[in-house]
């Protein structure tokens, strides 16, 4: 029984990393039409702060276009981050941006979306390598 409620406990961790992950990507898309057509802040808004086990704050609130989107992206993160997982922060270029997550434990690779519309898991084992020139990699 134990061994099942494990695998049942990573899939749960994991399906919250996918949601996440896509609630990101949605954010994403609110920068780029608040941003004039551009995806360059994605990083910047994407980033958080945090410190002594404080709530995590975005970096700069203009970044992600207004409070509400960023208010959004620290919900997202937080859970992520509650999740255990490891995030590329939102690689980002003027037409082009990446964000991926570690899956959990019981999980080889990451879970990455991208400016292209692709949501994938990626058999890469870190974040960042996930999102090599923000675009998710295989």
């Amino acid at each position: 029984i134990l061994v099942a409620l494990g695998n049942a406990r990573n899939k749960a961790t994991d399906a919250r990393i996918k949601s996440n992950i896509s609630q990101l990507r949605i954010l994403a898309e609110v920068v780029y039409s608040n941003k004039n057509s551009s995806y360059d802040t994605v990083d910047t808004c994407f980033s958080l702060t945090s410190s002594n086990g404080a709530a995590p704050t975005p970096q700069n609130i203009v970044d992600c276009g207004n409070s509400s989107t960023a208010a959004n992206v620290i919900t997202a993160k937080t859970d992520i981050y509650t999740a255990s997982s490891t995030l590329a922060s939102g690689v980002s270029t003027p037409s082009a941006y990446c964000v991926a997550a570690t899956l959990s434990a019981g999980s080889t690779g990451t879970f990455c979306a991208d400016s292209t519309g692709i949501s994938k898991v990626s058999s890469q084992l870190t974040a960042g390598a996930a999102c090599a020139a923000a675009v998710c990699v295989p």
